[in-house]
């Protein structure tokens, strides 16, 4: 009965992939991309995919430092769970693929999944943070005016009151008689 259920499984996703793949190559210019192909210069390529790899790499292992201090998540479980995520993001709107992300975690390695997306929120806090502050350098650096600088000022605004919101939650979280 399970085998049959993988075999469902495998042919609705299969499925699923020749129909997102028909419509993407529809919407494509196929001579302009093959043209982008073959004047590519394969070491840069080598390059470009070295560094993918290190960077999925280095998010799985930055995953697996944000889970210790809750749970030990081995490497061999966050890595494919990433993996998964990345794959859904692709395919689901609106990040959807961070709950798929943290279901995927849960059942790999029977950590609870609140706390999981809790890492996840973290995580994603974080990023915005270095973001935000690598546009409020850019736009100091390239002297940017306009409608970027605005865009840049907002999103730093916003990151400042998701730090001081979280700020606030550890400080409430830590008052005597706080439930943990």
């Amino acid at each position: 009965m399970a085998s049959r259920r993988g075999l469902g499984r495998a042919v609705i996703g299969i499925g699923i992939s020749i129909v997102a793949l028909f419509l993407v190559v529809r919407s494509v210019d196929l001579a302009a991309t093959w043209n982008t192909i073959t004047s590519a210069q394969p070491q840069w390529i080598v390059v470009m995919v070295g560094f993918m790899v290190l960077d999925i790499l280095l998010r799985a292992l930055r995953w697996r430092v944000l889970l210790r201090p809750l749970a030990d998540v081995a490497f061999r479980h966050t890595l494919p769970a990433n993996l998964v995520g990345y794959l859904a993001n692709n395919i689901l709107p609106a990040r959807l693929g961070e709950l798929v992300r943290t279901d995927d975690l849960g059942v790999r390695s029977g950590v609870p999944r609140s706390t999981i997306l809790g890492t996840i929120v973290v995580e994603r806090v974080v990023d915005t943070v270095v973001l935000v502050a690598i546009a409020s350098i850019a736009i100091l650096v390239l002297s940017v005016r306009g409608i970027v600088a605005s865009a840049v000022l907002v999103g730093l605004a916003v990151t400042a009151l998701l730090i001081v919101g979280i700020a606030i939650g550890i400080a409430a979280h830590r008052l005597p008689g706080a439930e943990r």
